[in-house]
């Protein structure tokens, strides 16, 4: 397959070309520019990227391709076996709050990422912060207030958040997190 540095530019610019020659010229260009480029479009309209719900979605294929899935609201990308979210892809921080109810074992969602660092700070009272990184084993977390490692702060970092335990999560209290992941 032919490249962008393959064309021929000294080809005649079609004063007395055929109108069929200069298609092919046109032809050949655009393949050389896919090929030097690695790039396709892939459109259902002028400028349109493919786009619908999950169900909707074709088969992953096509390394490169995007996909906006309006189910899910992000933007996918085929690696050729599998579609991966690229707006999670990009995704690394994210601060939220939560109010505590006493429960032991409480799963904080919505982050959209696993975090690989995660800080819980109580906005009310005097309970501790705690923190807790992808280097704590198990349900270990750093309690900041005495600078021990505690079990019964931040239990784990989810595929989605985060799972809470009792001192973490003292009834009526406001918390705020601020979670973050490494680049992938």
């Amino acid at each position: 397959m032919p490249t962008i540095n393959d064309l021929d530019i000294t080809k005649p610019d079609g004063a007395t070309e055929a109108v069929a020659v200069l298609d092919n010229y046109i032809r050949e260009a655009k393949e050389a520019l896919k090929t030097t480029f690695a790039i396709e479009h892939s459109l259902l309209g002028a400028h349109k990227f493919l786009s619908g719900d999950t169900a909707s979605r074709p088969a992953a294929s096509v390394a490169g391709r995007l996909y906006i899935n309006t189910q899910l609201k992000t933007i996918q990308l085929d690696d050729g076996t599998a579609w991966a979210d690229l707006i999670h892809y990009y995704q690394r921080t994210k601060v939220g709050s939560y109010t505590g109810d006493g429960t032991s074992n409480k799963g904080i969602t919505g982050l959209g990422f696993t975090p690989t660092f995660l800080l819980v700070i109580p906005l009310t009272g005097t309970n501790p912060s705690f923190m807790k990184t992808t280097a704590f084993a198990g349900s270990s977390s750093h309690k900041l207030s005495d600078n021990t490692t505690s079990t019964t702060g931040i239990d784990t970092l989810d595929a989605d958040g985060f799972t809470i335990d009792a001192d973490a999560n003292v009834n009526t209290v406001v918390y705020q997190y601020f979670a973050s992941r490494d680049v992938p």
